[in-house]
């Protein structure tokens, strides 16, 4: 794989110095080292060995001015062959923005040394600097803040998070994913000089688990949308049901720990080709999943790595060296298109900008969150994993839910498919389940709006239009539903265009209240219903609020909101033809039936 040289390098003649201990060492300890070592060639203007070390830490602090003028006073006092400072010349040029000049000295070398080993790299890369000019200018300031979300840890706001453990002195990440609770605030990942690699030997002592969404803190445990998980190198998918799925021949394919999308039917993984890395989709097909190359210019001659899957499905994230870019590795984003036929197509790559990449590798890991309007990400040189509120041109990410759709009927549930299609908010095309008792765990886009379909057993066709909540701290819901008149359900009717709760019906919700208290496992489900005088439209908002009248007494009883389902029917669904007066009273009612 094609990689950045670390931050020290070997020069011709002169050892090597030793890396700096970034993780130990603080950003004033840096700034610290640099003045003592600025002090030390002041007085040992001879030793080439000190120059070369303040030169690599002048960089760290960002000092470019700095770090150019000592290379360059290197160049004039080396013997011999200068070409590592060559090299070193045109990479800090490139990190300081002066890419004319960088791609000059690039040429100028290539025409010098045409046959070393250098060259042909740097001919492969001329075309990436020479892009980067496109670019807003880097900031002067590194605009990164620890923790911009006070109130959640890392652990909870990242919505894809990879947590390695490794024994022994590269220890790297603490944090205990299965309480969701960082041992440490500051959860992050110790820069390596190099692209962070995952292994997958048998008996490794890595222990990687994947999380396609990281769920807030009020979610029931026992209902986890799933991960992935490499222990003792076997790669398996776990979900909320059914049995786990062995991924092994994502390692026989030489591929990276995949992104799943939040509906669990495609995933991309980065996997090796030829001399470097691309980004491969594979889709479900059957049991078995396809693999796919991505079209578009998401894949370069170089690496792409990361990938990483918007909580709403909307964008991919990933890093790449390969992009026009600030430094080597940056950070990527693409729209992810949903065509009518079911096919997956992604947008061209996007750079993050100046408010996330910097001239260090950024590359692992990168979500934007859900809960405030930021980007998480690790970054090369910087301690910490790092956010920052996101500026105009970044993507907007908005957070999902699971639910689980119930059909009751006089016969219990009804076990047929069901169609979810989504109306507004969500890019998907309708989705088709065969559903039991309960539906599988369905990912719904907050603030998007679906319509639900489906035939009874008997034939009768079902739809309905639901909103998904927009609460961030959301639960893990269920949608519970009525396929037809239920004759335990307690009925309770309204007069003519009234919706509030009357002295008639609250004894009869008083009682239900109580029963709910009594059976914590019961959760009430509300059905308003109206006449056929006035208009379906008019009808269909008449039986929503008188539902939603009816949950509000619910609430000012002691019953929590996630315990209560509303519905309106409008005109849909009469106990008779409407024909006289008595009937049509009979027609404007609440139904209230309580359930598990």
């Amino acid at each position: 794989m094609k990689r950045r040289s670390g931050l020290l390098f070997c020069l011709v003649a002169l050892s090597c110095a030793s890396a700096p201990e970034k993780k130990i060492l603080k950003e004033t300890d840096y700034q610290i080292w640099q003045k003592d070592l600025a002090l030390r060639v002041s007085r040992e203007s001879d030793n080439l060995q000190l120059r070369a070390e303040l030169a690599e830490i002048a960089l760290i602090n960002e000092d470019f001015a700095t770090a150019l003028k000592t290379v360059r006073e290197l160049m004039s006092k080396m013997p011999g062959d200068i070409r590592a400072l060559r090299l070193r010349e045109i990479e800090i040029l490139r990190y300081s923005w002066q890419l004319d000049e960088a791609l000059a000295r690039l040429d100028a070398y290539v025409e010098a040394y045409p046959k070393d080993a250098a060259t042909a790299q740097l001919i492969k890369r001329r075309p990436v600097i020479a892009a980067s000019k496109a670019l807003p200018a880097p900031l002067k300031t590194s605009p990164y803040t620890k923790n911009p979300f006070p109130g959640f840890s890392f652990a909870e706001v990242m919505q894809a998070p990879e947590v390695i453990y490794l024994d022994g002195p590269q220890k790297e990440i603490f944090a205990d994913i299965k309480t969701l609770a960082a041992i440490d605030q500051n959860l992050w990942l110790k820069p390596l000089g190099k692209s962070p690699q995952i292994s997958w030997d048998i008996g490794d002592d890595a222990d990687i688990h994947h999380f396609p969404v990281m769920p807030p803190r009020s979610v029931n445990p026992s209902e986890p949308p799933g991960f992935v998980q490499n222990r003792g190198g076997t790669l398996t998918l776990y979900g909320a049901e059914g049995p786990e799925e062995n991924l092994a021949f994502l390692q026989k394919r030489g591929c990276s720990l995949p992104a799943f999308s939040p509906w669990r039917d495609f995933f991309v993984a980065s996997c090796k080709k030829d001399d470097h890395r691309d980004l491969l989709l594979f889709r479900r097909a059957g049991s078995d999943w396809q693999e796919t190359s991505i079209a578009g210019n998401i894949n370069t001659p170089f690496d792409e790595l990361a990938p990483r899957i918007s909580a709403d499905g909307n964008y991919l994230f990933f890093a790449s060296d390969g992009h026009p870019g600030y430094g080597a590795f940056d950070y990527y984003f693409a729209r992810i298109v949903y065509n009518k036929g079911g096919g997956i197509e992604f947008t061209g790559a996007v750079n993050f900008g100046p408010q996330v990449n910097t001239f260090h590798n950024e590359v692992y890991p990168l979500q934007v969150s859900p809960l405030a309007e930021g980007i998480i990400f690790s970054a090369e040189g910087k301690e910490g994993l790092i956010g920052k509120a996101t500026g105009g041109g970044l993507p907007r990410v908005q957070n999902t839910f699971s639910c689980r759709f119930i059909a009751y009927g006089e016969n219990g549930a009804v076990s047929q498919p069901l169609t979810l299609t989504p109306l507004k908010g969500d890019a998907r095309p309708a989705i088709t389940i065969l559903s039991g008792e309960k539906s599988p765990w369905l990912r719904l886009v907050m603030g998007a709006q679906y319509r639900i379909s489906f035939r009874t057993a008997a034939g009768s066709e079902f739809a309905f239009n639901v909103k998904a909540p927009s609460n961030k701290e959301a639960n893990f819901t269920i949608e519970r539903f009525s396929v037809a008149a239920i004759s335990s359900a307690i009925r309770l009717t309204y007069d003519d265009d009234v919706t509030q709760v009357t002295q008639q019906i609250r004894p009869e919700i008083e009682k239900a209240a109580a029963r709910l208290k009594e059976n914590p496992d019961l959760h009430v489900l509300i059905e308003g219903h109206a006449d056929n005088i006035g208009g379906a439209g008019y009808n269909q908002g008449l039986s929503e609020k008188r539902a939603e009248a009816a949950k509000k007494q619910f609430m000012q009883l002691g019953i929590q909101p996630h315990r209560i389902t509303t519905r309106g029917w409008g005109q849909d669904r009469p106990l008779n033809a409407n024909s006289n007066k008595e009937e049509r009273t009979a027609n404007r009612r609440i139904e209230i039936l309580l359930v598990r």
